[in-house]
């Protein structure tokens, strides 16, 4: 949920890096995070619907949290306690 609001401002496709980090505000905490370096040919599997973790299984489990949610880990645990 949290990548797709991103990706509708870019055509992945048209970028001249294989990579990108994603990154944004945590939607508890308002801090920064930043993903591990990921493909954009993933990027494109995620929106066309691959489960998050088949479409980047080389993330951590923190950084595919924060592209479903935009929950990063300290805001994981500042409010779950987990």
């Amino acid at each position: 949920m949290y990548i797709q609001n991103l990706s509708r401002l870019h055509d992945w496709s048209k970028h001249q890096f294989d990579e990108c980090v994603l990154g944004g505000k945590c939607v508890f905490t308002g801090t920064k995070y930043r993903t591990a370096p990921v493909k954009f040919k993933d990027i494109k599997k995620y929106e066309d619907g691959a489960l998050v973790q088949d479409a980047f299984p080389y993330l951590s489990a923190d950084d595919r949290e924060f592209i479903i949610s935009g929950i990063s880990p300290a805001g994981w645990e500042e409010t779950f306690g987990e």
